[in-house]
């Protein structure tokens, strides 16, 4: 009888071994218990050594749509035009995060398949930010983020990249979106360009550490209120 932890080939076969010879055991006996006991030490020795990697994303969704009886212009509302879905389904166009919560949400996908990592999870919406209203052309155009062509779709993608590069947005200073008579916001203001400026500057200052250690109170008023007025 086997009753310790499986740790090679040999002990793995010997147990399966045993196990065929116990599958007729009744509840309540000795031999019930052994079985239980060697199934659960051969499924802790199968997940660590043959792990069972999440299926294809694409087959998955294929695999919903035959369950739930779908076709393609059913999978618009989650996936986008026409063309768009057949792309996604002939693997012609790859899953943005937006399609994934989507297929998550309504069509009960895993995350874990849809982003092809065992235990995954989506990233948390970081305040509930629209991602497209973000001035992404404009930015694109700047080069602070890649120009995809399908841009739009890919919003959140690309600004959770550009916030990793300031360190997330919690690190963005509060002073930066000071109001006041010549304050930069107004009621007339994009807060999501101001956003995105204010992040921009974080991330150019993080990759440039001052050279030289600030000394508080060194800079007055007056020494500033002179330079602007040069």
């Amino acid at each position: 009888m086997i009753s310790r932890l499986i740790k090679n080939e040999k002990d793995y076969e010997m147990a399966l071994s045993r196990i065929e010879q116990l599958m007729d055991a009744k509840s309540g006996t000795t031999e019930m218990d052994e079985l239980e006991l060697l199934t659960a030490l051969v499924e802790m020795y199968e997940e660590r050594h043959f792990p069972i990697s999440p299926p294809d994303p694409i087959d998955a969704i294929k695999f919903r749509m035959e369950q739930l009886r779908l076709v393609q212009k059913d999978m618009i509302p989650y996936i986008g035009t026409k063309s768009k879905v057949s792309e996604v389904l002939n693997g012609k166009r790859p899953l943005t995060l937006a399609m994934m919560r989507s297929l998550n949400k309504i069509l009960g996908i895993s995350a874990e398949v849809l982003l092809k990592e065992p235990g995954a999870d989506f990233p948390d919406k970081i305040q509930d930010l629209e991602w497209s209203k973000f001035p992404l052309i404009e930015m694109a155009k700047r080069d602070w983020i890649p120009m995809p062509d399908d841009i739009k779709e890919k919003a959140e993608e690309l600004m959770r990249d550009f916030i990793e590069q300031a360190g997330g947005l919690d690190t963005v200073r509060k002073p930066c979106f000071r109001q006041g008579k010549r304050g930069r916001y107004n009621s007339k203001m994009d807060l999501f360009a101001l956003t995105a400026w204010c992040i921009r500057v974080q991330a150019i200052a993080r990759k440039n550490p001052l050279k030289t250690k600030y000394v508080k109170d060194l800079i007055k008023l007056d020494h500033l209120q002179k330079s602007w007025s040069k």
